[in-house]
């Protein structure tokens, strides 16, 4: 049998990891206001090793891996940031009052540090404000730390896509910083990032000069 190994959440989000030996996904529920916590168990995964002997992909031989829980759990927590958002492993079929405790203050202070960011970004530059992540906004309100801090509810500066390669882009640019597509003709003639072209002539089009007859002699 293997080894099973619980999770428990603190956090009042949902943590949601997609790997590709769980192609569903694994998701650690939020907790409300009455639920100390969550929890979910998991236990060793099984992957495969594609081995191609050959150009053609229907002869790939497509050996089962295990993945030990262990192993998935060092991933978990190293690449999702699960332990400072308030997960932990409980040495008990249930956590203790302390180990939820500890919890709750690691939680704590990994958001103290996310609003500490946002403070420091908008010190720097005020006008960057739209850059600053949302995450770091919602850690402001879940410490009901948003007051007197205008970061925290500004809405994000309007972007659009460019239409030739797709590219994200602040709105009313000249030119697109990825492919240099002429987003406004104008904005680009008026500081000179494009040259005058060429206006066609208006009217009726020049009469064709025919050469003239010589008569026969």
């Amino acid at each position: 049998m293997s080894k099973r190994v619980q999770i428990c959440s603190i956090a009042p989000r949902e943590f949601f990891i997609k790997r590709s030996y769980n192609w569903s996904g694994m998701r650690i529920p939020a907790c409300g206001p009455t639920v100390p916590y969550t929890s979910i168990w998991l236990t060793d995964a099984v992957d495969e090793k594609i081995v191609h002997t050959s150009y053609k992909h229907e002869e790939a031989e497509h050996i089962p891996v295990t993945i030990p829980v262990e192993q998935i759990i060092a991933d978990f927590f190293g690449a999702e940031q699960l332990r400072e958002n308030g997960c932990f492993i409980p040495a008990g079929a249930e956590p203790t009052q302390a180990e939820l405790k500890q919890a709750r203050a690691t939680r704590k202070a990994y958001l103290q540090g996310l609003v500490q960011q946002g403070d420091n970004a908008y010190a720097r530059d005020p006008k960057a404000i739209s850059e600053i992540p949302g995450e770091w906004k919602a850690a402001a309100l879940e410490l009901n730390a948003a007051k007197g801090r205008g970061w925290v509810f500004a809405a994000p500066e309007e972007v659009s896509d460019c239409p030739v390669c797709g590219e994200t882009l602040k709105q009313g640019v000249a030119l697109c910083k990825s492919c240099g597509a002429i987003l406004d003709a104008e904005k680009a003639k008026k500081y000179g990032l494009v040259g005058e072209a060429e206006k066609p002539k208006r009217g009726r089009p020049a009469k064709k000069h025919e050469p003239e007859a010589v008569a026969a002699t």
